[in-house]
């Protein structure tokens, strides 16, 4: 019977692990796929770019009316606030993730920032 015992608390300890990682890893999979969707976005900017010559397209001031999907899968997966600021010949698309603001810009700059690029066209 001791055995038994010890057995199940054996598997208790090791279910109780492996639960714990799995929390990090879906933490490490919604990350990576706000970064997937922050690359998209330059990809997306870039084309608008090259068809408009200008980074507003047909919303002055605005670049979020181009990326509707690109902000749904953000949100989707833990981003919030996602921001798009744009002027003609720049932009900054920022959103809020664990741990600070993760953002892309019109210089090529794709990664966290530890300060939210607020109305900026770069980010810092």
């Amino acid at each position: 019977m001791i055995e038994l015992l010890v057995v199940v608390a054996i598997i208790g300890i090791l279910a109780t692990v492996v639960l714990a990682s799995l929390g990090s890893a879906r933490t490490k999979a919604a990350t990576a796929a706000i970064q997937s969707a922050m690359s998209g976005v330059r990809n997306e900017m870039a084309i608008i770019y090259l068809d408009d010559d200008t980074y507003e397209g047909t919303t002055a001031g605005s670049c979020l009316s181009h990326l509707t999907d690109f902000t749904a899968s953000i949100t989707a997966n833990g981003g919030s606030d996602v921001t798009c600021n744009s002027s003609a010949s720049a932009y900054a698309y920022h959103t809020t993730v664990t741990g600070g603001f993760y953002c892309v810009d019109s210089t090529g700059f794709a990664g966290p920032v530890s300060v939210d690029p607020a109305a900026g066209l770069v980010c810092q």
